[in-house]
């Protein structure tokens, strides 16, 4: 029997980034909460927005549909057994139908000026200079973009910028759908030009989440995209959780 040949243009669920993590973690960047109903941890990747499950027997991409609203904090104990315990409000996050089509926020929030150096930290490391709220993973990505979009500039503003970022999605090839957010600047850089602007988070034995190193570069050595999200190629997606540069 002659098997029918994959499509060439669907879009498989999850990401070099969420999938290298999962294999070497166990995990997924961002725990958005545990269901003790379903005794079930869930996870979101920052890069491409790919929703995981983690139970007693596997861990596997799951639809947004199929993760509870219901969740609590994540605790477990060392035996990997989730325990009843006084645990921090959890963070609702927006549903996709709920997202809206444009996120405008500034890089820093709390300095006046752009520092010389600036710090680009992993996206769940910018969550306390969010608002809160169900929106609140979304602002901390576009703000880690509006920092890469700062260092990308030419030169500094006197006052700090506010950056608008525009809703893109896709869907993959189990029928899920993925938001994410980016922005297209009229700028040519390498990466060593925006690497000497900037200090890129390091790595760790804990450390989980995507770095925005990721970078897709033209054959000239020029920059088309860079952000959490990169270095992942959607057919007719200019950008997703990324700065697209072009001149």
């Amino acid at each position: 029997m002659t098997m029918p040949s994959a499509d060439p243009t669907a879009i498989e669920p999850g990401c070099s980034v969420c999938t290298a993590a999962v294999a070497r973690h166990g995990r997924a960047e961002i725990s958005i909460g545990v269901s003790r109903r379903q005794q079930t941890s869930y996870f979101r990747c920052v890069a491409c927005d790919t929703y995981w499950g983690l139970d007693e027997r596997s861990l596997r991409v799951v639809g947004e549909d199929d993760v509870p609203v219901d969740l609590t904090s994540d605790w477990r104990d060392g035996d990997g057994n989730l325990r009843a315990a006084p645990l921090p409000p959890y963070r609702l996050f927006a549903r996709h139908a709920d997202l809206p089509t444009e996120i405008t926020t500034t890089a820093f929030g709390d300095q006046e000026y752009p520092p010389a150096v600036i710090d680009i930290p992993f996206a769940h490391e910018l969550l306390n200079s969010v608002p809160d709220g169900p929106l609140a993973a979304r602002l901390a990505v576009c703000r880690q973009l509006a920092r890469l979009a700062e260092a990308v500039s030419p030169s500094p503003c006197p006052a700090e910028r506010a950056w608008t970022f525009r809703r893109v999605e896709y869907t993959d090839s189990l029928g899920h759908r993925h938001v994410g957010y980016g922005l297209e600047l009229d700028r040519v850089a390498t990466f060593d030009e925006i690497a000497s602007r900037v200090r890129f988070p390091g790595f760790g034995p804990s450390v989980f989440s995507a770095t925005p190193r990721n970078a897709t570069m033209h054959e000239s050595g020029t920059v088309m995209t860079i952000g959490p999200g990169g270095a992942i190629a959607h057919p007719g997606i200019p950008f997703f959780n990324a700065l697209r540069l072009g001149e």
